[in-house]
């Protein structure tokens, strides 16, 4: 058995459900649930995790949780699905599992649970990706866009 915690954030129709569960596996000791969390907490609890599954069925346009994650240095393993496939680098970042697919997700989680160390590279590299999406990077590419086009508009008329 594990000592570590087990954290679920976040609300929906399905915490009754899971809550009853984690009841009837007997390990209510090992599990909380924290509900909807944001602010120091959710930053408190990122930086840590081991990593975060982020358990979408639907397409997401840019799941901004995904680089919330990777700022705090925390992998993701997420499905295969439009919005995720592009932020979630597999092997790289987190880990991509099969939609729908429990045998994938476990499978995932058990290879980073086993691995830690796999676990906290992944979490390295996503911090690196995150710098990308910086406020400062973003800012500079709008300059350098705007400066271009200035150019092009100048070199035109």
């Amino acid at each position: 058995t594990s000592s570590r915690q087990h954290v679920v954030a976040g609300d929906g129709e399905e915490k009754t459900a899971l809550q009853a569960r984690v009841a009837s596996l007997h390990v209510r000791d090992r599990v909380q649930f924290v509900g909807w969390i944001d602010g120091t907490m959710k930053t408190y609890l990122l930086q840590n995790a081991l990593c975060v599954v982020i358990p979408s069925r639907e397409s997401e346009a840019f799941p901004l949780v995904t680089l919330e994650c990777y700022g705090a240095g925390c992998p993701v393993i997420a499905p295969a699905i439009p919005g995720l496939k592009e932020l979630v680098l597999d092997g790289q970042t987190g880990m991509l599992t099969k939609p729908e697919s429990v045998e994938s997700l476990t499978q995932a989680l058990r290879e980073l649970v086993a691995r830690p160390a796999y676990a906290s590279k992944l979490g390295a590299r996503g911090s690196q990706f995150a710098g990308d999406f910086s406020w400062k990077t973003v800012a500079r590419r709008h300059l350098e866009l705007y400066e271009n086009m200035r150019i092009e508009r100048k070199k035109a008329g």
